[in-house]
């Protein structure tokens, strides 16, 4: 399965354990995933749920899957109550105290799991600029930040260049899960096993220390860099973060908790204060280490963004259906945005979305988006609880017989939203996006 030079090279690094790896690797990758307090607290999930389940040691809200197979199309992962994620990836949120108000940056930030991980600590409370330099996998980012129901995520598709120039010392907290060899994944991945050689390994290297470099420049004085890999050799890990020292004496290495993971592997600066996550520790594979900045920083807050005035079809839309409105509001031509933190200026950076996309006008009349059905800003007035087949109905896009009055309503699966209905008094029409529509 693997070739001589990474077996050799996990050997070295492993030594005794060696045999342990690759018994470990020969059996079937775990699943597990995160319940977000967004949507339902753990111990409502626990009441409602019929997903097996054991508790991760990697996050307060992680857990195993064991079913054994995947839970996409579950509807607690459809309404987002659920996220699936690799256990050990949760690691890195987990490893800093974030707080309601902070402003925090996830700089390589897709496919999301970081980011809705720090948007559930948040509480919608505060800034989060998540960011991903390919356009594909900032679309599905902002998907997944939608799904999750956050109102205070800007997301945005730029160089980690144009981002430290638009948000220089901005930051209370800088994440970079900097592209790597992915070693950690090759179970999960087996293109990232086909793609693995030491010239790879050097590129990645070299391509995270200039992230890096961004990442520090993002960052206030007094503020952390969370740095993490999916990859398990020195070279993108330890040595990176002695390199990146060496470039930075304003920086620190915070002291990590060892409970359910383990040091970092020893150098010339405290890189053992780090924390490590081996396939035989209940992961795949994580490196996670935390700087601070001891200094200040040349810091520059960005000008915010003219709010809109909301037209009357979108006010009459919002009072009826929203239980409370969005503290802030923006327009991009005919499509309307709310949010529960004020927009900054984006400079030259690409915007993907900017929070929470909440309709168009389209000829005179306002058309909801999904996004403001599964935000968890607010409950709203209007709503359908579905049975369980009319759940799965709903999740196929196939419209539902059941009678409500005229109207748009959100369609609930234990009190949660999944998305739009529009009844014509006795049929529901299905609103769910087509493009997340359950095929077959």
């Amino acid at each position: 399965m693997y070739n001589e030079e990474f077996l050799n090279m996990i050997k070295d690094m492993l030594g005794d354990e060696y045999n342990d790896y690759l018994e470990e690797t020969s059996r079937e990758p775990r699943r597990g995933f995160r319940v977000n307090p967004l949507k339902i607290s753990i111990d409502d999930w626990k009441r409602i749920t019929s997903l097996p389940a054991e508790k991760s040691p990697f996050a307060p809200n992680g857990f195993y899957n064991t079913t054994g197979h995947g839970i996409g199309n579950l509807p607690e992962v459809r309404c987002g109550a659920v996220y699936p994620q690799e256990p050990s990836a949760s690691s890195a949120v987990a490893s800093v105290e974030i707080r309601p108000g902070m402003r925090i940056l996830d700089l390589c930030a897709a496919p999301g799991s970081k980011s809705t991980q720090i948007a559930e600590q948040l509480g919608n409370e505060g800034l989060l600029v998540a960011n991903d330099i390919s356009r594909k996998r900032s679309l599905v980012l902002a998907e997944n930040l939608e799904r999750c129901g956050c109102s205070c995520a800007l997301v945005l598709n730029s160089d980690h260049r144009m981002i430290a120039e638009t948000y220089p010392g901005l930051f209370d907290i800088v994440f970079c899960d900097a592209p790597c060899s992915g070693e950690g994944m090759f179970r999960k991945e087996s293109e990232a096993l086909k793609q693995w050689s030491m010239d790879n390994v050097l590129f990645c290297a070299e391509r995270q220390n200039e992230i890096l470099e961004s990442a520090v420049q993002c960052l206030k004085g007094g503020g952390l860099l969370v740095y993490s890999t999916c990859t398990l050799n020195t070279i993108e890990n330890e040595q990176n973060v002695v390199r990146l020292l060496r470039q930075h004496p304003e920086l620190s290495i915070v002291s990590l908790p060892h409970d359910h993971t383990r040091p970092g592997f020893p150098s010339d600066v405290p890189t053992d204060r780090a924390q490590r996550i081996f396939p035989m520790d209940g992961g795949e594979g994580h490196f996670v280490c935390v700087m601070r900045r001891e200094t200040p920083s040349e810091s520059r807050l960005p000008a915010l963004q003219k709010e809109a005035v909301l037209p009357k079809e979108v006010r009459d839309f919002l009072d009826e259906h929203l239980v409370r409105g969005y503290p802030y509001y923006y327009r991009v031509k005919d499509t309307f945005y709310g949010s529960s933190h004020p927009l900054p200026d984006t400079g030259r950076c690409s915007v993907i979305r900017p929070f929470v996309r909440l309709g168009e006008v389209r000829s005179g009349r306002f058309e909801p988006d999904h996004a403001l059905a599964v935000s968890s800003w607010t409950k709203l007035r209007r709503t359908i609880e579905l049975t369980e087949d009319e759940c799965s109905a709903y999740l196929k896009g196939m419209t539902i017989n059941h009678p409500a009055p005229k109207g748009w309503y959100a369609a609930c699966w234990q009190g949660m939203p999944l998305g739009w209905v529009r009844s014509d008094g006795s049929i529901l029409k299905n609103k769910y996006p087509k493009a997340y529509r359950i095929r077959g």
